[in-house]
């Protein structure tokens, strides 16, 4: 029997962990004969997401996808959504016609919707990969989960037991869904080699942040508590590594606080960085006090592979991946005293850092995330 063919409706916008993680999934099935095709956004595809399936080598084609509704849509908006709803489905059939696909992979609700029609009139096998909770904050929410999404959908791929919870919850059978772990996102040489990490070098311990420069990622809580800490010890760098576009407002009064304090030269905001290696083995801790629920998190996972503990709230699927006080810490309550408290448990104890780095690595395994794994969970969805 011939391998089987993928058609990943990824129609996305920018590049961030959902994106590189159902990337990743192709990059790593590629190798073991599956092919995909990648559907992405005919109008945006082209900022993020198509530079980088280029640098994958993973085929596409664009369609179009409808944009972000909410409470503040005009009539007008959602004519144009429903437009282009009926635009990207009657273009997806004729992909399905040409591509001949076994399986249709969904990343997302909004993708789900954008195509729903073509989904629902094609008889291909769709398999969605639940990287988020499920919406069911109104009525059309709840019914599309229970007697569409879920119906329509073969198999379900949680990201995380967390996910795997809100899946049931959403009316989605437990014979339907199966929980793979995120395996790391593959870091491009030619795109890693356009970052500096301009940092002094000296004896200072690197406390490092990797993730957007928003408030709902925290940031703001891992400043406040960077100053405190600051207050009684200087050998430490706080390093933001992440992009300052998403909130430009935030990103200057952090920076207009940090001023104040006359504790600039401690911290370092690095902007996008695709050179995580360099950043990761030059740190003592990693540090995730995200806010808003996270369902994983790549950013820790990958920490882990290069030995640094890390220190997360307690949210969504990240106390998942730590095992707390061996391999990391998982802060009590999400506050800025808990985040000092876990990262003075490490900083203040050099050996407990070093054996919470080793155990870090070790913990993969017990966890299932290796490439192994990963390679033969993903081949028993899409087998040949």
């Amino acid at each position: 029997m011939a391998n089987s063919k993928v058609l990943v409706l990824l129609g996305n916008v920018p590049l961030y962990g959902l994106e590189r993680s159902n990337i990743t999934v192709f990059e790593i099935l590629k190798k073991k004969g599956i092919e995909p095709l990648f559907v992405t956004d005919q109008q945006w595809g082209s900022h993020a997401i198509n530079p980088f399936l280029d640098q994958s080598k993973l085929n596409y084609v664009a369609a179009t996808y409808m944009g972000l509704l909410g409470k503040q849509s005009t009539f007008s908006d959602w004519l144009i959504n429903i437009g282009a709803i009926v635009k990207g489905s009657f273009r997806l059939l004729r992909i399905i016609r040409d591509f001949k696909p076994d399986y249709i992979h969904v990343p997302s609700e909004r993708n789900f919707i954008s195509m729903m029609p073509a989904l629902l009139a094609s008889k291909v096998k769709v398999v969605y990969r639940c990287g988020d909770e499920p919406r069911l904050h109104n009525r059309v929410f709840r019914f599309l989960w229970l007697y569409v999404i879920g119906k329509r959908v073969s198999q379900f791929v949680a990201i995380s037991n967390h996910i795997k919870g809100h899946l049931l919850k959403a009316g989605v059978h437990a014979s339907k869904v199966n929980v793979i772990y995120n395996y790391p996102p593959v870091r491009h040489a030619g795109l890693m080699n356009k970052d500096t990490i301009q940092i002094r070098k000296d004896n200072s311990k690197w406390i490092v942040y990797l993730g957007q420069i928003t408030a709902a990622k925290g940031v703001d809580d891992l400043v406040d508590a960077a100053i405190e800490i600051l207050g009684k010890r200087h050998d430490l760098r706080f390093v933001f590594a992440g992009s300052q576009s998403d909130d430009k407002a935030f990103y200057e009064l952090l920076l207009r606080k940090i001023k104040a304090t006359g504790l600039g030269d401690y911290f370092h905001f690095q902007g996008f960085v695709e050179n995580v290696e360099q950043l990761f083995l030059n740190s003592t801790l990693h540090v995730c006090p995200s806010k808003k629920v996270e369902a994983l998190s790549n950013v820790t996972i990958e920490a882990k592979m290069f030995g640094v503990p890390s220190v997360v709230y307690n949210t969504g699927g990240l106390p998942e991946l730590i095992s707390h006080t061996e391999d990391g810490y998982v802060c009590e309550n999400n506050s800025v005293n808990e985040l000092v408290t876990g990262i003075l448990f490490f900083i203040n104890n050099e050996e407990k850092a070093k054996r919470a780095g080793k155990n870090a690595i070790d913990s993969l395994s017990r966890l299932g995330i290796t490439e192994a794994n990963f390679t033969n969970q993903w081949l028993k969805i899409y087998h040949d």
